[in-house]
């Protein structure tokens, strides 16, 4: 799975405008809040807190729509799909590739962990 980060306000603003080619997904951080406006096509979102938790999930959401999650500390995003999908309390991890062995052990994320701020 290609997974590419945002981690500009600049990439974070533009998302995936203009990319209706990309089939991998792009991770949000930090993000608590999406728009679809300039969007051709629906989303899939989901939100994540500190921990790499899934926190709120949106499936197909429509061009010149708004999702929000208090607590959110990343946001997963990719172009709408019947594909599966993150559930809530799934838990993201990332790991980054490296040389040899093929990945730098990295989890969670940054921001007040294991509150969910709920809403």
């Amino acid at each position: 799975m290609i997974v590419e980060v945002a981690g500009s306000v600049w990439q974070r603003l533009r998302g995936l405008i203009g990319r209706e080619g990309f089939e991998g997904e792009l991770l949000l951080v930090p993000c608590n809040d999406v728009h679809t406006f300039g969007m051709r096509a629906p989303l899939d979102i989901a939100f994540v807190d500190g921990l790499g938790y899934v926190i709120a999930v949106h499936r197909d959401v429509g061009p010149c729509r708004r999702v929000r999650k208090r607590g959110a500390r990343a946001t997963v995003e990719r172009f709408a799909s019947a594909g599966a999908w993150y559930e809530l309390g799934s838990r993201i991890r990332l790991q980054a590739p490296s040389k040899g062995a093929g990945v730098a052990h990295g989890e969670g994320f940054s921001g007040d962990e294991g509150k969910d701020g709920g809403s």
